[in-house]
């Protein structure tokens, strides 16, 4: 997906991935990344931006590495 010009899957599997990590849909992190993406926005764009504003906190949850590098890269 990183490296795909489409439109339309991100966001879903963004919120999957929050979901998966018990991340409440109220959560600021969250609740800015929805604040940040557009529909104009492809694919590759809006997961870096589920990338920059929403992993990190996820991250320092688990103290792992970045389940959107791990699981876009299948």
């Amino acid at each position: 997906m990183l490296h795909s010009h489409a439109v339309g899957k991100a966001k879903a599997f963004c919120e999957k991935l929050a979901q998966q990590a018990g991340l409440d849909q109220s959560h600021p992190a969250l609740q800015r990344w929805y604040a940040a993406i557009h529909e104009t926005q492809s694919d590759r764009e809006v997961v870096s931006l589920y990338a920059q504003l929403v992993q990190p906190v996820l991250d320092a949850r688990r103290g792992g590495k970045s389940a959107v590098r791990r699981r876009s890269r299948r």
